[in-house]
Formats: structure tokens, C-alpha cells, sequence
């Protein structure tokens, strides 16, 4: 193996990397969004604290916009898997 590929593998590995860690960053903000979805309808049934409601909206899109920047940011660092064909050629 010749020195540029090894260091064509090093760099193709750590977008591997970097690309599994963006998906989990945006599991988490999917989570927070959920829970902030659920916090905010108990509060609108109730009709009470009008002011944490719209917090919690805020919160709300503010994740949103996070998770559509770590999408992004995913599409720019995503490597496509090598098939066998490629592999072996």
C-alpha cells in the first residue's frame, strides 16, 4: 500500500467517522425536539403559562435549525461505502 492511499484510507475513515457522529448529534436534537413537542401540548391543554409555552416553542425551532445544519453537514462529509466490485479493482 503506497503512502497516498494509505493516507486516502485515513481520510476516507475519518469522514466515516465524522458522519457517524453528526447522525448522533442529530438523533439527540430529533430527541429534544420530541420532548419539547410533548412539554409543549400538556402546557397548550391546560391554557396555562403562556410564556413557557412559547419558550418551548422557541427551544423548538432552534432544534429544528440545528438538525437541518447537522443534515447538511452530514451530505458534505458522507462517503459512499466501496462495493466488492470497486474493492477488488
Amino acid at each position: 500500500m503506497s503512502r497516498d492511499d494509505s493516507l486516502d484510507k485515513s481520510l476516507v475513515d475519518q469522514c466515516r467517522s465524522d458522519a457517524n457522529q453528526l447522525h448522533e448529534l442529530r438523533n439527540i436534537v430529533n430527541a429534544i425536539s420530541m420532548n419539547t413537542e410533548v412539554a409543549k401540548l400538556k402546557i397548550e391543554n391546560s391554557q396555562s403559562d403562556q410564556e413557557v409555552f412559547e419558550n418551548l416553542n422557541r427551544i423548538l425551532n432552534e432544534c429544528k435549525k440545528f438538525s437541518s445544519i447537522v443534515s447538511l453537514l452530514r451530505q458534505q462529509v458522507d462517503v459512499p461505502e466501496k462495493t466488492d466490485h470497486q474493492n477488488r479493482g
